[in-house]
């Protein structure tokens, strides 16, 4: 009987997936599966900066905050209201999205704690009120939008990666997905052994300071609290 119930808790999460479209959820900490629903597009009428930007067509979801990954992969808790084409959000945007943008998490979350699975931010969580990122969240591609002079080779993954710099003083702004309070990261130079300092954090980014050469290569990871 212990195998049988071990072969069907094994079998439940294909069979949910199976059934379902992608990204997915897994089982989390209040017992239930969370399944979310696929990512939809939000365009606006130019490319958005600042807090706020105007959308290409009315709002006709509920009036609320939904999180929305801009195309640079800047995450923000950006809230839209019925019947109107406002979007507003409290962190400025330091990249140069475009004027497509995604909108992940598309419903409101459910109790606390539920984990799910999301194809854009990996594994993530939520508090009843948001979905955040955790340890093993992957996110997006390496995203260093300003400080660090021209960046390239760009390996791994939004909160662990690594890339080269052009510069000779670093000053990475780390765009990250959304954590419920900030980013504690960690960065070194690996080809000259230096170590980053960080200077500043927000629940999307984190900025680290260190002294480079020309060409080098700059390792990161980030871990959300």
């Amino acid at each position: 009987m212990r195998i049988l119930k071990i072969l069907l808790l094994a079998l439940i999460p294909a069979v949910a997936l199976a059934g379902g479209s992608a990204p997915y959820g897994v089982f989390g900490g209040a017992g239930t599966f969370a399944q979310l629903p696929g990512n939809a597009p939000l365009v606006f009428t130019a490319a958005p900066t600042g807090t706020s930007a105007t959308l290409a067509k009315t709002w006709t979801g509920t009036t609320g905050a939904v999180t929305v990954v801009f195309s640079d992969w800047q995450s923000r808790s950006v809230t839209l209201t019925n019947a109107a084409t406002t979007a507003t959000w409290s962190t400025a945007l330091t990249g140069t999205p475009t004027a497509n943008a995604t909108i992940d998490g598309f419903t409101t979350p459910p109790g606390n704690p539920t984990f799910a699975f999301t194809s854009d931010l990996g594994l993530v969580w939520s508090n009843g009120t948001a979905w955040y990122a955790t340890d093993n969240s992957t996110g997006p591609g390496v995203n260093i939008s300003s400080g660090c002079a021209t960046v390239s080779a760009t390996k791994g993954s939004a909160v662990a990666g690594q890339f080269a710099t052009s510069g000779t003083t670093c000053t990475p702004v780390i765009q990250l997905p959304p954590a419920p309070n900030g980013w504690a990261c960690f960065a070194q130079d690996i080809t000259h052994a230096v170590v980053f300092t960080q200077t500043a954090a927000t629940t999307f980014s984190c900025t680290v300071t260190g002294t480079t050469t020309a060409s080098d290569v700059v390792q990161f990871s980030a871990q959300p609290y």
